[in-house]
C-alpha cells in the first residue's frame, strides 16, 4: 500500500508499476495472509483505484515472473489528495558517494573524497531550508513531453518519475576514485533545460548559469595555455555538423583509450558513413592540436573528477552566503536575484583551481 500510494502521488510517475507477490509461500508466518491481500487488492480494483495484470510476460508471450503489476488510477490519486494525503518528506542519504562498477581491491575512500564528503553532508542539510517547484502547468507540459519523447512509445526516460522530495546529493565515481566525482540524486538534473528555466526557488524566479565549454577550457588551462577566444572547439572548418553531434565525438574522443570508428546507431544521424565521420574526426584532433595529447587517454571520466570539485567549491561558497542552490554538474540554479553573485563566484573558483580565467554564461 505504502508503494502505491507513492507512485499515486508521485508529481510525474515511473513508468514501472509496483509488483507485488500474491503467492501463499510468500507470507507464511507473517501477520497477513495471502488471500486477506487478494482481497484488498480485488476490493481495491473493484473500486476503480487501482489496475492489475497478473504475472510478468515479454514480448514473445513468455511467462517472467508471478509477480503481479499493480498501477494506481487517478481516482486513487484524486482520493488521497482529497483527504489531504501527503508523501512524507525523504532523509539525506548517510553514505554520499558511490562506485558503480569498482575494480577489484579498490580500496576505502582516499583523503580528498572524505574531506569534500562533508561539504555534500552540509549540503543535503543545507537544502532543506528552500523549496525547490515547477509551476503546474509545467509539471503537465514535462510529463507530456518525457512520455512522447520516444516516438516508439518507449518511456524509459520516466525509469524514476519526478519526485519533489528528491533533493539531496550523492557524489558517484566509476570503477576508481579517479574517475567521476559528479553529483547525481536531485529530481532537477533529469528535466530538459527549457523545465529547468521554469523552475522556482520559494516561489521566487530563477536563473541557471553554466560554464561554457568547460572541458575544452579546462584541457588547455591544463596544457598551460588560455583557450582562445576566437577558436569554438566544437566549429571544426571545412564541415557543418550540428552542435550536438560536435560534442558527441569530442566527448569520445576523451573517454576512449584507443580511436573511436563510426558506430550507426550512434552516429548515423550526423555522418553517412565510416568514412565521413573519419574524416571528421581527423579534422577535429587537428582543429585542436593544442590539446589532441589528452585524446584517446581516458580523459574525459578524470576531467569529471576536477569538475565536480569546482562544483563543489561553488556549492560552498554559496552555502556560505545563504543562497539556494541548486547544481546540474557544471551549471547551477539559483534565484534571479542572485545571478550576479553566483557569476563572480563561479569564475573566482574556476580561477582558483585552474589558474585561468573562464566563460560563465
Amino acid at each position: 500500500m505504502d508503494a502505491i500510494g507513492t507512485f499515486a502521488l508521485l508529481r510525474i510517475r515511473p513508468s514501472t508499476d509496483v509488483n507485488v507477490a500474491f503467492g501463499f509461500g510468500k507470507y507464511t508466518g507473517s501477520k497477513i495472509s495471502a488471500v486477506h491481500l487478494k482481497n484488498i487488492r480485488e476490493a481495491m480494483r473493484s473500486a476503480g483505484l487501482i489496475e492489475v495484470e497478473p504475472h510478468f510476460f515479454d514480448d514473445t508471450g513468455k511467462k517472467q515472473s508471478y509477480a503481479t503489476r499493480i498501477k494506481p488510477t487517478r481516482s486513487f490519486e484524486a482520493l488521497a489528495r482529497c483527504h489531504g494525503v501527503e508523501l512524507p518528506p525523504l532523509s539525506p542519504p548517510k553514505v554520499t558517494y558511490k562506485v558503480h562498477k569498482q575494480e577489484h581491491g579498490l580500496g576505502a575512500a582516499p583523503d580528498d573524497v572524505l574531506a569534500l564528503d562533508a561539504i555534500i553532508q552540509r549540503y543535503n542539510e543545507f537544502t532543506q531550508r528552500f523549496r525547490l517547484t515547477l509551476p503546474d502547468k509545467a509539471w503537465s507540459e514535462l510529463e507530456a513531453y518525457m512520455v512522447n519523447a520516444d516516438p516508439t512509445g518507449n518511456t524509459t526516460k520516466l525509469h524514476n518519475g519526478f519526485d519533489e522530495r528528491r533533493i539531496f546529493l550523492t557524489r558517484i565515481f566509476t570503477r576508481t576514485w579517479e574517475r567521476g566525482g559528479r553529483m547525481y540524486g536531485g529530481h532537477w538534473q533529469g528535466m530538459p533545460k527549457r523545465f529547468r528555466n521554469q523552475l522556482l526557488i520559494d516561489g521566487q524566479p530563477t536563473v541557471e548559469l553554466d560554464y561554457s565549454r568547460l572541458h575544452p577550457t579546462m584541457l588547455f588551462n591544463e596544457a598551460g595555455i588560455a583557450l582562445p577566444e576566437n577558436l569554438d572547439p566544437y566549429t571544426v572548418p571545412g564541415f557543418n555538423v550540428e552542435l550536438a553531434g560536435a560534442k558527441q565525438t569530442f566527448n569520445r574522443l576523451l573517454n576512449h583509450d584507443s580511436q573511436i570508428t563510426f558506430i550507426k546507431t550512434d552516429q548515423g544521424e550526423w555522418f553517412d558513413d565510416a568514412k565521413s565521420f573519419n574524416e571528421y574526426r581527423d579534422a577535429m584532433v587537428e582543429h585542436l592540436a593544442p590539446i589532441a595529447l589528452y585524446f584517446r587517454d581516458d580523459k574525459g571520466a578524470k576531467l569529471q573528477k576536477k569538475d565536480s570539485v569546482l562544483a563543489l567549491n561553488v556549492i560552498t561558497r554559496c552555502m556560505d552566503d545563504n543562497i539556494a542552490v541548486y547544481p546540474v554538474h557544471d551549471s547551477f540554479i539559483v534565484r534571479h536575484d542572485n545571478a550576479q553573485h553566483l557569476k563572480l563566484i563561479m569564475e573566482e573558483e574556476y580561477f582558483t583551481l585552474m589558474g585561468f580565467s573562464c566563460v560563465v554564461k
